[in-house]
């Protein structure tokens, strides 16, 4: 498949991913939760930054209980103005609130968890490649973010869409794990 810009991956990628049958979907789901509750990342973190997965993305309400239950500290992405994001902690979901675009988001009053104190960064995406880059919606939260830590980085996507490369451009932040519903591919050690 000749993938193109990102513009019109992206596009493709959400064409894809709608696509997804609802008992694929669920099962996908299951599997990469699986996977990244078993993984030595997660099971080491103390402060994991994850993403409030909407309807089409990976499924991350798992790991968000999963986190609270195990005791971790859980931080979510809240938007600022500027394109940026900061690492709020919340201690339980009911601190989620409709944020930009309709995604939930911690309330302004969670408290600020610095970048550096993050174990684990759990980032969604539209498609990845094999050498850690992930194609996202196009805002460049994640790599504002991601440049703030030194946080071992993991993609949740479906192998579907899993390229052996995609366009990057110079301020794309590499992962250093991808986790799919089929396997876990270590790609940069930390």
């Amino acid at each position: 498949m000749m993938l193109g810009n990102k513009s019109d991956l992206r596009r493709r990628m959400k064409q894809v991913r709608s696509e997804i049958p609802p008992e694929i979907r669920a099962v996908q789901n299951q599997q990469i939760a699986k996977r990244v509750l078993a993984h030595p990342a997660w099971q080491k973190a103390h402060t994991i930054f994850c993403y409030c997965s909407t309807d089409d993305e990976i499924d991350t309400y798992p790991l968000l209980h999963g986190a609270l239950e195990q005791g971790k500290a859980l931080c979510l992405p809240l938007a600022m103005p500027g394109g940026r994001m900061e690492a709020r902690r919340v201690t339980d979901l009911t601190q989620l609130q409709p944020g930009l675009q309709g995604i939930l988001e911690p309330c302004p009053a969670c408290p600020v968890i610095p970048p550096a104190e993050i174990s684990l960064c759990i980032i969604p995406c539209l498609a990845a490649d094999l050498f850690g880059y992930r194609l996202g919606y196009g805002g460049g939260y994640y790599d504002r973010f991601l440049v703030q830590t030194n946080a071992i980085r993991m993609v949740l996507c479906a192998e579907s869409r899993v390229f052996p490369h995609i366009p990057v451009q110079d301020y794309d932040m590499p992962c250093d794990i991808l986790v799919t519903e089929s396997k876990v591919v270590c790609l940069h050690e930390k």
